[in-house]
């Protein structure tokens, strides 16, 4: 973690300003830190205050699944999340902010509750040098426990807080100057010697404490922290099952084709499927319909079967890009023949089927999946012409196929 000192932060009362925009607050896992600071940068380059979650109107949580990253966006009742595939550092903290002011948007379209009294803003500048993710993260974090909503460096604030870079790290300055570049760096803790800069670090530490007891009034005054809660008798309160993470929804929509291998036929037909399937972690459903028709056969015969399944699934990623799904499938076979362009009756059979799929995903929500299927039907079928078979087929097939899919991203609509 880069140096950072903050002087004075807490300071007297300053002239009133503009009402700012809605405050956003925003909540990421310790080791997601960069992924917080690109949304604190990308607020405040869009006009918005950051603020903490006590004083905030929206509220932006990341946090870390298993193989992907949940960002969700709340709003008093309202709810919007969307499942974003952990990725490269960079690639994913672009994909994360582009979800973030997308569950934004969609929780904002109706007002929000109205924000808590307005509490000082202080505009984060950084003097010339560009910051990185990890910059704003470090820079931002200490202002918000501080008691200061933040703003960029061209918004109406009660204080500027400008950053230079220095060679053992960083040093930042309150100011009251409308901009950084009226305003000179001062020596901190940061640029001393260790044993100069210990001095001068409590020196500031008991500058600011005794600023903040003489100048505040109650209505400047940070809140208390709530009192602590009684530690509970471990004696009388039963284990509790361990928490665990909220399962995501997914849906998927996928088409294939391959060659189908019938018992007793003696040619190896083309299978056409298509198929829908939904669930939540790794349990759910899958619709599988597959049609098989009989390319070979006498020029006066044709012939179609359809097979048609419903059924349970489970399955889950093997790695951050492959995963296997499997399922169990029911449901009805179609049978329909033609004898010189003369249409027989449709018959149907009970048939089942087991669905093995291996799917890699190529991009976000577009996949390559591998299919393996085994189905049995309850009775063989022929079709004869003369005595002579024309076309027969046992009660047992299994067909490979290769297709592309479309799996949703998951969200959670605004409620």
């Amino acid at each position: 973690m880069l140096p950072l000192v903050l002087t004075a932060l807490i300071a007297p009362s300053a002239p009133s300003v503009p009402p700012p925009p809605p405050p956003v607050a925003v909540e990421v896992e310790a080791e997601l830190s960069r992924v917080r600071g690109s949304l604190v940068q990308r607020f405040l380059e869009s006009g918005r205050v950051v603020a903490s979650t006590t004083s905030a109107t929206s509220i932006v949580s990341v946090r870390g699944l298993r193989h992907s990253v949940l960002v969700e966006a709340t709003c008093g009742s309202r709810r919007a999340s969307y499942e974003v595939d952990r990725a490269r550092d960079d690639v994913l903290r672009l994909e994360v902010v582009h979800r973030a002011q997308q569950a934004l948007a969609e929780i904002e379209a109706r007002p929000c509750a109205e924000a808590s009294a307005e509490r000082s803003r202080a505009a984060l500048e950084f003097v010339g040098f560009e910051p990185t993710a990890v910059v704003y993260a470090d820079a931002s974090t200490p202002l918000l426990d501080a008691g200061f909503d933040i703003v960029g460096p061209e918004q109406a604030a009660h204080w500027r807080v400008c950053v230079w870079r220095h060679d053992d790290g960083f040093v930042s300055q309150r100011t009251q100057a409308s901009e950084c570049a009226a305003a000179t760096p001062v020596a901190t803790a940061a640029a001393l010697p260790d044993a100069v800069g210990q001095q001068a670090q409590a020196q500031a530490q008991a500058d600011s404490d005794a600023l903040l007891e003489s100048v505040l009034d109650d209505s400047q005054r940070p809140p208390p922290p709530p009192p602590a809660a009684p530690e509970p008798d471990l004696q009388a309160v039963p284990d509790a099952a361990p928490e665990r993470s909220a399962a995501s929804w997914f849906w998927i929509v996928g088409a294939d084709a391959g060659p189908v291998f019938r018992a007793g036929n003696e040619v190896v037909d083309a299978g056409f499927a298509a198929s829908v399937g939904a669930g939540r972690g790794l349990w759910g459903g899958l619709a599988r319909v597959m049609l098989v028709p009989h390319l070979r056969a006498d020029p006066r015969l044709s012939v179609l079967e359809t097979f048609a399944g419903i059924g349970p699934s489970v399955g889950g990623m093997v790695s951050p890009r492959v995963g296997l799904r499997a399922a169990v499938l029911g449901g009805l076979l179609v049978h329909t023949a033609a004898w010189q362009d003369v249409a027989g009756p449709l018959r149907f059979n009970p048939q089942g089927s087991l669905p093995v799929t291996l799917d890699v995903r190529l991009r976000a929500g577009l996949g390559l999946h591998v299919t393996g299927e085994l189905g049995v039907m309850n009775r063989v079928r022929s079709h004869r012409a003369d005595g002579v078979v024309l076309w027969r087929r046992g009660a047992v097939r299994f067909g490979l196929s290769v297709g592309l899919h479309w799996r949703g991203p998951t969200r959670g609509r605004a409620r």
